[in-house]
């Protein structure tokens, strides 16, 4: 058994579907938000503020506090997900009876509506004794993709396919990579 990696925001996707959620919310009356928002974005490209707290904060406007209410919004919001053409490698790759884990900074939480077949390793989140957001518990990030999946036991990939620079941190990990755009793979590189 091969251990397949799937990064998922632009590789299984042709959006970020973090910031996909944020828009989806900031609808109607939330509009009022976008000021906000793109205020964060920018200190965020700015290096003044990280993306784990960027999204803190946008789930602190933009999402129901209590848990229950989060999750069944995230339910709903998994079925506004648009999947890549890649979707159909990693269905491939499930059949063939791979290890086939997707590792991504997107929420495990709609990431579990979507993938029934699959191990996730995700950004979860932390809640308090009354059941309210508290703050981002794990955020599989950059380096931290690569810490995760150390965490999980697994210190060899046979092959990933990945869409960003951030990614690349596990390639010492990998025997293959491929790199996607638009849900096709643009390059591959054996390690």
């Amino acid at each position: 058994m091969k251990t397949i990696v799937f990064d998922f925001d632009k590789t299984l996707t042709y959006k970020d579907t973090m910031n996909q959620f944020f828009f989806w919310r900031m609808r109607g009356i939330r509009a009022i938000y976008w000021p906000i928002f793109l205020f964060l974005v920018t200190i965020v490209k700015l290096k003044f503020l990280s993306i784990k707290r960027l999204k803190e904060l946008c789930i602190r406007m933009l999402a129901p506090k209590k848990e229950d209410e989060m999750m069944a919004l995230f339910k709903e919001f998994s079925e506004e997900i648009v999947m890549a053409d890649t979707i159909n490698i990693l269905n491939k790759r499930v059949e063939e009876d791979n290890r086939v884990i997707v590792l991504s900074a997107s929420p495990v939480y709609y990431l579990k509506e979507i993938f029934s077949n699959v191990e996730i390793i995700g950004t979860t989140f932390e809640f308090n004794s009354n059941m309210t957001f508290k703050g981002i518990a794990q955020h599989p990030y950059g380096k931290d993709k690569y810490n995760a999946l150390i965490e999980n036991g697994i210190d060899s990939i046979y092959e990933m396919y990945y869409d960003s620079k951030s990614d690349e941190v596990l390639f010492p990990l990998c025997k293959l990579a491929h790199k996607v755009k638009n849900g096709l793979i643009i390059k591959t590189t054996q390690l």
